[in-house]
């Protein structure tokens, strides 16, 4: 079993390391001496108090939520059935209710779009294969070379599937 990067993942790993030390090196911070910040963060602390039961329901809840989603392709869980068992842990366990739930609305709207979206972005890729000969003949007909022509409709078929 061997480990490959692919591009998009190469780009995540370098959008998560190299650009930031690239960016520090390139500009530098202004203030370096944070010597106060510390006592500033224990005050703050203490102000909070413990973290409370219901905090480490969520804690517990999101690391869970997060390993599903990662390994749901592995297990065979999708990530939607991931979301909506967290979402259910903390509406059982009463660290939310349902009107935490409905005050959110730009996080409805954002469910719904990226629905939608993931709905039509599946149904492009049964079109692109069902309508790969036409597209094919209009770019020959454009006078694009056969082969480039060809392999470009590989290249963005295998692009949307994966």
């Amino acid at each position: 079993m061997g480990f490959l990067v692919k591009g998009g993942q190469f780009t995540c790993i370098y959008i998560s390391f190299g650009y930031p030390f690239i960016m520090f090196k390139l500009f530098p911070p202004e203030i370096k001496n944070t010597s106060e910040a510390h006592a500033m963060v224990r005050q703050k602390r203490e102000q909070m108090g413990p973290v409370t039961k219901k905090e480490w329901v969520m804690v517990v809840t999101m690391l869970i939520t997060v390993a599903l989603w990662i390994s749901g392709q592995n297990i065979g869980m999708a990530s939607v059935i991931a979301a909506m068992m967290g979402l259910s842990i903390l509406l059982l366990s009463g660290v939310l209710d349902w009107d935490d739930c409905l005050s959110e609305k730009s996080a409805w709207d954002i469910l719904v779009w990226f629905g939608v979206l993931v709905g039509m972005a599946s149904q492009l890729i049964v079109h692109v294969a069902a309508l790969y000969s036409a597209f094919h003949g209009m770019q020959l007909a454009s006078k694009v070379p056969r082969l480039l022509a060809a392999l470009a409709l590989a290249y963005n078929t295998n692009f949307l599937v994966q």
